[in-house]
């Protein structure tokens, strides 16, 4: 898997009924020392095997959370492709697999959830983007963070341009047709095709496209409120521009011809377009964060920013790394019940709080203590 959009943050956070295991090791990509990467997972999963019978699983249960795993062990090509970490999500019924551009701490997790810490700095800090690749023949609407990127599924739109502007053909040709309608025994003339026509019309005909493209892209991309990157040569994105009605296009681009590349460059050139995206946001959300100090809007109680976090009111939110909070959310009597780590059902409440964060459209960074608003463990600014 690769791009983790919000639903499947959704999908990950749920609590479930069966246990979930969560494993992350850190990996390398090169060298002997790769030969360590499969040694690692094999000595977590004889550790999850041990905390699954320990719970009273019986060896098929533990089995059929532990066998996508243990089959990675022998599949070669898997290990031939490595990043920086690998973090692995399984359960009696799901499997999820990442390979991670960080190193990660070697961990297990065991809850009714899923255990993201690790893994939430690459789907957060403004690492979130869309980007659209723009050519003269066709475009294409990728969703990307810091795993990867997946193409968007446009449905029955166009997205050649020769499908685009056939449709004006025709249409062109047919008032033609009427407005030229021949006398009794002349010859009728419709014209066909673009061919002779100068620079002015051709770039008409480019930004028809564009408009269709972009009423596609806008329609999607509403109320993600994630930023978009153009890809493309220089003329065709200020063409685009011309078309556009989408609030969060960014003014920076990548001027290239997006089919020149593969699809593993056209990602990484697009993060490394908006890499000070983050730095920039920070920047901001601390001045924010500041000028709000006093007011009820910027808090850092531990207990009332976890409780906002599970009823949407938190605009960004700023979390010490490697922090860890156990016990539980009572949504009953909306509040939080700290409790250690092995009581059953409990959960890392600085994980939630950052999950329910980014999947209510918040912000969230990452930070070492030193760069926390008042060197808390949680900070937030708060929408209400």
């Amino acid at each position: 898997m690769s791009f983790i959009d919000d639903e499947m943050l959704k999908k990950l956070i749920q609590g479930r009924k069966e246990l979930c295991l969560s494993i992350c090791i850190p990996t390398e990509k090169a060298g002997r020392e790769t030969e360590q990467n499969k040694i690692r997972l094999k000595n977590m999963l004889a550790e999850a095997e041990n905390r699954l019978k320990q719970e009273g699983l019986r060896d098929n249960e533990i089995g059929k959370i532990l066998d996508p795993a243990r089959s990675l062990l022998d599949n070669t090509n898997f290990w031939r492709y490595q990043k920086d970490g690998l973090a692995l999500f399984l359960s009696e019924n799901e499997n999820y697999i990442y390979r991670l551009p960080l190193k990660v701490e070697e961990s297990i997790n065991l809850s009714h959830r899923f255990h993201l810490k690790q893994i939430l700095p690459l789907v957060a800090d403004g690492h979130r983007i869309a980007i659209l690749a723009l050519s003269q023949k066709d475009f294409r609407l990728y969703l990307a963070d810091r795993l990867g990127m997946e193409q968007v599924d446009l449905g029955d739109v166009a997205t050649d341009i020769e499908d685009i502007l056939k449709y004006d053909d025709i249409e062109q040709q047919l008032q033609h047709h009427t407005s030229n309608a021949p006398s009794e025994g002349g010859d009728s003339e419709i014209f066909h095709g673009h061919g002779g026509q100068g620079d002015e019309e051709h770039k008409k005909e480019i930004l028809r496209f564009f408009q269709q493209a972009e009423n596609a892209v806008t329609s999607f991309l509403d109320n993600r409120n994630l930023p978009l990157l153009l890809v493309g040569l220089d003329h065709l994105i200020g063409i685009y521009r011309k078309a556009n009605s989408y609030q969060y296009l960014l003014d920076r681009a990548v001027d290239v011809n997006p089919d020149d590349l593969s699809e593993d460059e056209l990602h990484r050139r697009s993060l490394e377009a908006v890499e000070s995206l983050s730095e920039e946001d920070l920047k901001e959300d601390m001045e924010q964060y500041n000028r709000l100090s006093g007011t009820g809007k910027a808090v850092n109680e531990l207990q009332e920013v976890i409780k906002a976090s599970y009823v949407n009111r938190i605009h960004t939110l700023f979390v010490q790394k490697d922090r860890r909070i156990y016990g539980r959310y009572d949504r009953n009597w909306h509040d939080v019940i700290f409790q250690p780590q092995d009581k059953s059902r409990n959960v890392d409440l600085i994980d939630s709080a950052a999950v329910n964060t980014l999947t209510s459209g918040g912000r969230v960074h990452f930070l070492d203590m030193e760069e926390m608003p008042e060197k808390s463990m949680l900070a937030a600014v708060m929408r209400y």
